[in-house]
């Protein structure tokens, strides 16, 4: 009955992908772009080539890097902030930056599934490319393959931390832990987690402190100016992005944005406040003695509900949490479909609705991150019932 149930997912997915590009397709507002496979991939693979065949000092700046694109794909891509990650991040497609954008894009892709997959191997999902394959077609799933994000591979970064954190390999979860410093926003949260519980966790916070600190430190060593421009353009597009409202985006930020009558004030507030919130709740889980499984579960949806900038696509880190919870519940529980319908149907009306409301009124009201959390109270009640805690785990299929 559960295989059942879940099945609703890459069903959903397909519909909500079709009705989403006839959206976007029949849409009169200039957003057609956004149809393009690889729109993403194109602009890690520019910064890639400039990074290794170009001049460093030009990797953020907007004209240089939109000429690199628009030769890389052979069509004129516009002067617009679109490389935002640390140069460290272009220094690890380096191998991908001789081949052809598109051939790139097919690799990162394909290897982000596989390594997407072996992680779910590794929690001990019964069916991990069973899995795989469901989370790919789903609607987070399917618009992040199709212009080429990363998901997947922050995915199974969570999953690894969560596998050698459950071996005890401190050192190790370290170490996997160091690559989420190329997207802070989701190392955070298990930072603070670590660091309230420092006496546990000191040998992961050190690990991942040093490590973090030399992935930042080579691109500057090796190739002197990467940093240039980098910190100033990071600031305004978080500035600008805020303003314009993102269609399909999934933070609180935004989503009080919408609602406060457009006020960055108003949203910096709510974020400071609803993150300080957050650190309290960490600090009472620890204090409570809450397992490792449900302190990963927390951090994972604080990571994905309270994050300054994170999209949609991004919740695929949401996978390796739910595996989490699926191994905590009783084999016949309705909660684990339930809320993963719940996250489908969130998804359809933010991805569909979303460009259209934005062109229409000037704001999209985001509510899946008000979802989400609601979504995460269930899920750690469940885990932290004494009725629950009886269960042994199911395989997390």
């Amino acid at each position: 009955m559960l295989w059942r149930l879940v099945a609703i997912i890459p069903i959903l997915g397909v519909v909500t992908f079709a009705a989403f590009t006839y959206r976007v397709a029949t849409d009169t507002g200039g957003v057609k772009s956004h149809l393009e496979v690889a729109v993403d991939y194109s602009d890690f693979h520019a910064a890639a080539w400039t990074l290794r065949f170009g001049e460093a000092d030009q990797l953020y700046d907007v004209a240089a890097l939109a000429a690199v694109e628009s030769d890389l794909r052979g069509e004129p891509v516009p002067a617009k902030p679109s490389y935002l990650n640390p140069p460290a991040f272009a220094m690890l497609l380096f191998a991908l930056a001789p081949l052809g954008y598109l051939v790139g894009y097919v690799i990162w892709t394909t290897l982000g599934l596989f390594v997407f997959g072996i992680s779910l191997r590794l929690l001990g999902v019964a069916r991990p490319w069973l899995v795989t394959a469901i989370a790919a077609l789903s609607t987070v799933g399917l618009v992040g393959l199709r212009i080429g994000q990363g998901q997947m591979y922050w995915a199974a970064v969570f999953g690894a931390v969560l596998w050698r954190l459950r071996g005890s390999a401190h050192v190790q979860a370290g170490l996997f832990a160091v690559l989420l410093s190329l997207k802070p926003q989701l190392l955070a949260p298990f930072v603070l987690w670590w660091l309230i519980d420092w006496r546990t966790y000191w040998r992961v916070l050190l690990t991942t402190g040093i490590g973090s600190a030399v992935l930042a430190v080579l691109p500057a060593v090796l190739f002197p100016g990467s940093y240039d421009g980098y910190f100033s353009l990071l600031r305004d597009t978080s500035a600008s992005a805020l303003q314009e409202g993102i269609p399909w985006g999934a933070t609180l930020p935004y989503t009080v944005f919408a609602m406060a009558g457009r006020s960055v004030t108003s949203a910096t507030v709510t974020f400071v406040v609803s993150n300080l919130l957050f650190a309290g709740l960490v600090f009472f889980a620890v204090r409570a003695r809450w397992s490792r499984d449900t302190m990963f579960v927390v951090v994972t949806v604080g990571a994905a509900a309270l994050a300054n900038h994170l999209l949609l696509y991004d919740w695929m880190i949401l996978v390796p949490a739910g595996v989490v919870v699926s191994q905590h519940l009783p084999d016949f529980s309705v909660y684990l479909p339930g809320m993963i319908a719940a996250l489908m149907y969130v998804s359809l009306l933010q991805m569909v609705f979303g460009i259209e409301t934005y062109r229409q009124f000037g704001f999209v009201p985001q509510i899946a991150p008000v979802l989400l959390i609601g979504v995460g109270v269930v899920a750690v009640r469940q885990m932290v019932e004494p009725t629950t805690r009886s269960f042994a785990p199911t395989g997390g299929g």
